[in-house]
């Protein structure tokens, strides 16, 4: 069921949106907090269009280091994350609290602890992408809500970095990248990155 009336009509998939998304994404290498505050916001209002964040206990799988903690918090929720990249979670400093180490395709919580389950961008880069679904499905209370968003293979950015080259191959575009760059790219397809389609 979606949702109907005023609440919906704030973020509907516009070309006005996708379009400013996707200026914001050519920053994602080069100023990361200007684009991951940019989609945390978009997504905290998105999600807000589905369902009341006041006070709703939310999960945010694979949270990173804190800009979708700070977009969630804005909007109301009391805000949980997990992610398994120490690295990345102290991203912006030190781990903030509420944060828990783990994996997504094994979450350390309780079956229905959760009035709001979330993950965006992460499911790519899990190797049993559909797993992590059911996880987030099981600690997410009986009326809850799951969103769940991410990159698919078969679209313009599929392939992150490597993109366009990853819809010739992805192991075609991780050499093509390393050959271009002199380095490994950071989402590396077959390791940290996979053809998750819909």
């Amino acid at each position: 069921m979606f949702p109907t009336g005023p609440r919906s009509a704030r973020r509907r998939a516009t070309w006005g949106r996708a379009t400013r998304l996707l200026g914001e994404f050519r920053h994602e290498q080069s100023d990361p907090a200007r684009f991951y505050t940019a989609l945390a916001d978009d997504s905290a209002t998105q999600l807000g269009s589905y369902v009341d964040l006041r006070g709703a206990t939310l999960l945010d799988v694979g949270g990173g280091p804190g800009y979708f903690r700070d977009a969630f918090r804005a909007a109301g929720a009391t805000y949980f994350s997990l992610d398994s990249d120490v690295g990345e979670l102290s991203g912006l400093g030190g781990i903030a609290g509420g944060t828990v180490v783990g994996s997504g395709m094994r979450l350390p919580f309780r079956d229905g602890a959760v009035d709001v389950c979330y993950s965006s961008n992460v499911l790519e880069h899990v190797s049993d992408p559909w797993l992590m679904c059911e996880e987030m499905l099981r600690v997410t209370r009986p009326g809850g809500t799951t969103f769940i968003s991410w990159c698919l293979w078969w679209g313009p950015w599929g392939g992150h970095e490597t993109s366009p080259w990853h819809l010739v191959g992805g192991r075609y575009a991780r050499r093509r990248y390393a050959r271009r760059h002199g380095h490994e790219p950071k989402n590396k397809y077959g390791e940290s990155l996979f053809a998750v389609t819909v």
